[in-house]
């Protein structure tokens, strides 16, 4: 889960630091807009995301490559399925 969140992470900031970079350039340009502190608010928002999110993947991916030397399971979920007649629930494991 917390690679998943970092692989999120990741990419979003890039794009709001991109996003930031672009708003600060034009604000010159475009009178009662304010895009240049908004270019600056995003890129700041963007750096703290991207700064977040890449510590996150590397731990998440770090703690996957653990529980695969060590045959944790991945995931445990119970589940419920109708079958004719009646309900079968059980425990569903996943193994690396």
């Amino acid at each position: 889960m917390l690679r998943n969140t970092g692989m999120v992470l990741t990419p979003v900031g890039s794009a709001l630091i991109l996003m930031g970079v672009a708003l600060y350039l034009v604000g010159p340009g475009n009178e009662g807009f304010p895009s240049r502190e908004l270019g600056a608010i995003t890129m700041a928002g963007g750096g703290i995301v991207l700064g977040t999110g890449i510590p996150i993947w590397i731990y998440g991916s770090h703690r996957m490559r653990e529980a695969a030397q060590r045959s944790i399971p991945a995931s445990c979920s119970a589940f419920v399925a109708p079958i004719p007649g009646g309900v079968m629930t059980g425990i569903s494991i996943a193994t690396f």
